[in-house]
């Protein structure tokens, strides 16, 4: 792999924090009985594909020279945990009233869940509380785990183009199995599918690492096209839900076609001024943004129940809005004052812990 130029890739933080949001949306909707977009879980798929170009950007020359496996993964957990750690911990906090109000027994089973997905892992069916993972949307960063536990060795291999090429088809091939099963790409977050969504982060995460690593190919492209790609994204993710006869087929574009070119191409964009702002800003938030909405709603469900009995009103379609508002602050304190901080001295730590190592 050629080295290559240090490159913020701006335009594609900003589309990751777009795409944040609008999973958000869809989760507030569905607990505060607003409307839901129908095709809104795909972004999911788009997040695997910026994974994956994010990634091989940062990690693949490194661990094609001298980065261990141990190494790349210290760095990925440290990166992932500190949120990931704080939505699991809402959400325990969120479950605790429901336990000891309705179903005390339930509490072994809230304590496993917990452990396992601590572990990235789901929870196994017998010690299961609701479901594999107990934040939803957590089945992804499992499944992302997944995808840099298979990625680190093959980018250390010497026909690592060759391996990455075949992981990329592998995963093409379970997503139109997976298609074609549950008919459409709506799965990973349950016992039945969890194999989906494996599928689903092995096309999308390694198609990433091959644009990636073919970037240089794909031409400059300004101004007009980097917000045209954006209103592609929305398009695509914003479309009222399709007739099921058309779902597989339209899954299958976005996700095998339609992603993989806006990241492409928005790897390329140049952003400035105002554009340039908000992206930086939409990047920083869209972890945290994704980690936490979850986890909140629940425990806002718990608190006052009555909210999730609000279907369709106009009062809905406002605490959608205000608490999708509310997220981002959050999401936005707490990447500066909590997970930057913690992660930064996690990492001081483990530099001077090799330090030590070798003097």
């Amino acid at each position: 792999m050629k080295p290559v130029k240090a490159h913020h890739y701006l335009f594609l933080d900003g589309l990751r924090g777009v795409a944040a949001i609008l999973v958000m949306q869809r989760h507030a909707a569905e607990r505060f009985g607003g409307y839901v977009f129908g095709s809104s879980y795909l972004a999911v798929d788009f997040f695997f594909v910026l994974s994956g170009f994010v990634i091989a950007h940062a990690y693949g020359e490194k661990l094609a020279t001298d980065m261990s496996f141990v190494s790349f993964m210290e760095r990925r957990i440290v990166r992932l945990y500190p949120v990931f750690l704080i939505g699991i911990v809402v959400m325990v906090l969120a479950r605790l009233p429901y336990i000891e109000n309705h179903h005390l027994a339930m509490l072994p089973e809230l304590m496993a869940t917990t452990a396992f997905n601590l572990l990235y892992l789901p929870a196994p069916a017998m010690f299961a509380f609701n479901g594999p993972f107990l934040v939803g949307p957590f089945w992804s960063l499992s499944s992302e785990m997944f995808a840099n536990i298979i990625y680190a060795p093959l980018a250390k291999l010497r026909s690592a183009p060759v391996a990455m090429i075949a992981a990329t088809i592998f995963g093409l091939i379970a997503v139109v199995a997976t298609a074609g099963r549950w008919g459409s790409l709506d799965v990973g977050f349950d016992y039945a599918n969890l194999a989906g969504g494996l599928a689903r982060v092995m096309f999308s995460f390694f198609a990433g690492v091959l644009i990636c690593r073919f970037r240089e190919k794909v031409p400059e492209v300004g101004g007009r096209l980097c917000a045209g790609a954006c209103v592609v994204l929305l398009a695509l993710v914003l479309m009222p839900t399709i007739e099921k006869e058309y779902r597989m087929g339209y899954d299958l574009v976005v996700t095998l076609l339609l992603f993989p070119v806006i990241v492409a191409l928005g790897s390329r964009v140049a952003v400035t001024g105002v554009v340039k702002s908000a992206s930086v800003l939409l990047g920083e938030i869209s972890y945290p943004v994704y980690a936490i909405h979850l986890p909140i709603a629940v425990a806002m469900v718990t608190v006052c129940p009555s909210i999730a009995s609000m279907d369709g009103s106009a009062e809905t379609d406002f605490l959608v809005i205000a608490f999708m508002a509310a997220i981002c602050i959050i999401a936005w304190l707490l990447v500066r004052y909590i997970d930057v901080p913690i992660r930064a001295a996690v990492t001081g730590w483990l530099q001077q812990k090799r330090r030590a190592q070798f003097a």
